[in-house]
C-alpha cells in the first residue's frame, strides 16, 4: 500500500481510475475541497474520494452550488464518507466508529473497512 500526498492541482488533473485507487481528503482541507471548481474531478474520475471527518457527508463535494459551511450537518456521526461515480451512476459509504468511540483500534477499523471497499472496486 503506498500513500502519494497531492495537490488540488493535481486532483483537477485525475483522467483515469488508473491514477490512483481513491483519495482522501482530510479534515483540515474539507472546505476547500468543497469548492466548485472540484465537483467534476469527484463526478468524472473514475475513483472513490473519502472525505475524513466530514459533518456535511458528500453533498457539498458534490453539488456545485454549496460550499462546505453552507451545507447542513448530517444527522449521523460517520467518521468517513465515501463517494464513488461510475458514469451516471453513484454510490456513497459511511463509516462510523464502534460505538462512537475515538480510539486507535476504532480508527484503524474504519481504514480497514475503507481499504476492503476500494479492493472491491478495483476487482470489477
Amino acid at each position: 500500500m503506498n500513500f502519494e500526498k497531492i495537490t488540488f492541482n493535481r486532483l483537477m488533473e485525475l483522467q483515469s481510475p488508473l491514477d490512483y485507487d481513491a483519495v482522501f481528503i482530510t479534515k483540515e482541507n474539507l472546505s476547500e475541497a468543497a469548492d466548485r471548481k472540484y465537483a467534476r474531478a469527484y463526478k468524472t474520475s473514475g475513483i472513490p474520494f473519502f472525505f475524513i471527518e466530514s459533518k456535511k457527508s458528500y453533498i457539498p463535494f458534490t453539488q456545485e452550488e454549496l460550499s462546505y459551511e453552507e451545507a447542513p450537518d448530517v444527522l449521523s456521526d460517520m467518521h468517513v464518507t465515501g463517494y464513488f461515480q461510475e458514469g451516471e451512476q453513484f454510490r456513497s459509504w459511511g463509516y462510523g466508529l464502534y460505538n462512537d468511540k475515538l480510539n486507535e483500534a476504532n480508527i484503524k477499523n474504519v481504514y480497514i473497512r475503507i481499504f476492503e471497499t476500494v479492493e472491491s472496486l478495483s476487482t470489477r
